[in-house]
């Protein structure tokens, strides 16, 4: 019943990779002059056309492209590209080495895919620790290294073990990788056996077909894999396999960023606590007052003590201004380079009125705050998800008051408010699944805050009569809020959007 006063993950860095440089006696089956002569002919091997060209007059932001690099910054480029695509082939991806060293449109093709864009190769480096226990390299080695076209190519050889079976396989390859003039891939063919990858219309078909088929088993996977049961059954195929526990790190929220209204007090503030606790780089909290509370000001004291470096920042705004909100939501992105999370607490609570008699401007008050306010926040945050890329979870603070009317209690504008809520997270919740952003409501029941204590105080036999009204025969309290949020916010809800959460110490049951 009450609210509160008023988002692939990142894996950790990888350690470097090891390079042996040494020949691969393994390779004997490829003729070198068939794999240098094509690739030093430029444009005319195969599969590069005017195309690739386009792609190498400007760098990826569209600026002119930089000064050529001298020969030996050209090695070092290379050799720094090399390493994160061993990281990538040793099943250890993460965003960085994409927004490092790939372009959002690149093109990446082996025997088995052919894929093209973000959206479908990165999804190949992402599923592999699904479907290898190890991987590592034998041996890598620099063929040949041109500035014009710019390009290199280099011999691999790898070793994977095959998940849950523990069978070993060792691969060879002749990989040619293009490059921007920003020295970003736009072109990457993985040539096993170093053999032309197969381009007639069936092959090619089948390829792009196999694409999209780890792009959806990716999105199903959990970046924390193996988990639960798989995690048993490599356990017990893998005798070098070390079990650890995993749960408590589906509910890290570590790095994160989040942005909380209504978090002065209360309930929001009560959250955002949840989420520095669970490790959130900085939790961005506002509402009215032109200075935060003394409670907020303790709060932030003691999440700079949790040794996390947690941050809680506050920020004075109204949810009804749009335009503010979507300018301060913009320069926390420009600032922390990322937003994942997103709590929509900032509510308000009218006395009680006769709805025959209940005056316009009242009325459209608690609208304009519980409702486009929420809205407001929400697309906010949401815009800043989208910018970056990387999804989010978007919490919007509801009520069981918007699917029960209180019994005894004239709430119309509040009852009504927190109903459109309800809808609003399903309705944004379909909208934004394809971008990878979660959208749930939450859904308290009679919680003692400072909005309810100036009920319960003034009236106090509402606290034996709401408390009684629950199987729990009590009123809820704020802390007990903290988990559920937790969830929400974290990958352990991954598959949880357009939902409902309701706490309410079983307020529906009866």
């Amino acid at each position: 019943m009450t609210t509160s006063q008023e988002q692939f993950l990142p894996s950790p860095p990888s350690p470097s990779p090891t390079i042996i440089h040494h020949p691969l006696p393994t390779l004997h089956p490829i003729s070198p002059p068939q794999i240098v002569h094509p690739a030093v002919g430029g444009a005319h091997y195969s599969g590069t056309h005017s195309w690739l060209r386009s792609h190498r007059r400007t760098s990826s932001d569209g600026q002119p492209s930089r000064a050529t690099q001298s020969p030996e910054d050209e090695l070092t480029s290379r050799q720094r590209i090399m390493n994160d695509l061993m990281e990538l082939y040793c099943c250890r991806p993460s965003l960085e080495i994409f927004e490092r060293i790939w372009r959002h449109d690149s093109i990446f093709e082996d025997p088995w895919v052919r894929c093209e864009g973000y959206d479908q190769y990165a999804p190949q480096w992402f599923v592999m620790p699904k479907l290898f226990s190890q991987s590592r390299t034998l041996s890598s080695r620099l063929m040949l290294s041109t500035p014009s076209p710019n390009r290199f190519i280099y011999s691999q050889s790898q070793e994977y073990t095959i998940r849950f079976i523990g069978k070993k396989k060792q691969v060879d390859s002749i990989i040619v990788v293009d490059l921007d003039e920003n020295d970003r891939i736009i072109r990457l063919e993985d040539k096993w056996g170093g053999e032309d990858l197969p381009m007639h219309y069936g092959a090619l078909l089948l390829r792009r077909v196999n694409a999209r088929i780890a792009s959806w088993l990716i999105k199903s996977a959990s970046p924390l894999a193996p988990l639960g049961i798989e995690a048993a059954l490599e356990a017990r195929a893998d005798p070098t396999f070390q079990p650890r526990p995993k749960i408590f790190d589906e509910f890290a929220l570590t790095d994160r960023v989040a942005l909380v209204s209504g978090g002065n007090r209360g309930l929001g503030l009560e959250m955002a606590i949840a989420l520095c606790e669970a490790g959130a780089r900085a939790v961005y909290c506002f509402d009215l007052p032109e200075e935060p509370s003394e409670e907020f000001i303790a709060s932030r004291d003691y999440v700079s003590k949790l040794g996390n470096n947690s941050r809680l920042e506050y920020f004075s705004a109204d949810v009804r201004n749009q335009e503010l909100l979507w300018k301060k939501a913009e320069e926390i992105g420009d600032k922390e380079q990322r937003m994942d999370i997103c709590i929509a607490a900032a509510g308000i609570l009218k006395a009680h009125i006769d709805c025959l008699e209940y005056p316009e401007a009242q009325f459209r008050e608690v609208m304009d705050v519980n409702t486009a306010g929420v809205l407001f926040t929400a697309q906010a945050a949401g815009r800043q998800m989208a910018r970056f890329g990387r999804g989010g979870s978007i919490i919007l603070i509801a009520s069981m008051s918007g699917s029960i009317t209180n019994r005894d209690h004239a709430w119309v504008s509040y009852n009504s408010s927190k109903s459109a809520v309800l809808q609003m997270a399903r309705s944004m919740a379909c909208e934004l699944g394809v971008k990878k952003i979660r959208v749930n409501s939450l859904s308290p029941g009679h919680i003692y805050t400072q909005m309810t204590a100036a009920y319960v105080d003034k009236q106090p036999h509402l606290l034996d009569k709401w408390s009684s009204m629950n199987p729990l025969g009590r009123l809820g309290r704020p802390d007990e809020l903290r988990g559920v949020v937790t969830w929400l916010a974290s990958d352990a809800s991954t598959f949880c959007t357009g939902s409902d959460i309701i706490v309410s110490g079983g307020h529906h049951s009866w």
